[in-house]
């Protein structure tokens, strides 16, 4: 019984050894602040990478080979983080991660290569493809993400010679580029936990 005893605590700390080692083998790419709490980039020993939000929710990014924190923006009752980077079946892929005070949750954008303009209204954040002529938008807004909308180029197009009476603006109509966003920079970007000055995400970017 004694032996079984000592096999029992024997494996024990053989496990708890493993996770020691595979919590040293994790890689962090990034770690960042914002008002919602606290982002981290990693990568485990697998060369997986996956977004951890304190204090306990994990989302994998699926088939990631790199990744990189492109951008963060504050947009209560939420923070959004943009992640890009190189999947396994394509060179650029984009995901939307949404941290909330009671949670977080992570939505691919788009499909393989397409670009994307991000601006943040006064109450409205929207994810624009671009280089298209129809197309894709997606709006966070009052705490939800909409889309994929697609946005003909007709609503892009207006009559020469004439203007309206009352221009469109992005509380009217989101579709539309709001008039004055929130530039991508210092007041967007938090400083990382690790360093006391701002740094931008993009440098994050592991073998780009």
């Amino acid at each position: 019984m004694r032996r079984l005893r000592i096999s029992f605590r024997a494996l024990i700390l053989c496990g708890a050894a493993a996770s020691l080692v595979a919590c040293a083998q994790q890689d962090t790419v990034a770690t960042f602040q914002t008002r919602t709490g606290a982002i981290a980039l990693r990568l485990n020993q697998k060369g997986d990478y996956f977004a951890e939000i304190t204090p306990h929710t994990v989302l994998p990014l699926e088939g990631y080979t790199s990744a990189h924190i492109e951008s963060i923006w504050e947009a209560p009752p939420a923070t959004l983080v943009v992640i890009a980077g190189r999947h396994s079946d394509c060179p650029l892929r984009y995901s939307l991660v949404v941290m909330k005070a009671d949670g977080a949750s992570i939505t691919p954008i788009g499909d393989c290569g397409d670009t994307y303009n991000f601006t943040l209204g006064s109450s409205t954040f929207v994810i624009r493809q671009t280089g298209a002529r129809d197309q894709r938008v997606w709006i966070f807004e009052n705490g939800a993400l909409q889309g994929p909308m697609l946005v003909t180029n007709r609503l892009q197009q207006r009559r020469p010679h004439a203007a309206p009476e009352n221009p469109p603006n992005s509380a009217a109509n989101p579709l539309l580029l709001p008039q004055i966003s929130v530039p991508v920079g210092n007041e967007v970007i938090p400083p990382p936990v690790s360093s006391s000055g701002p740094k931008s995400p993009a440098s994050n970017a592991p073998g780009d």
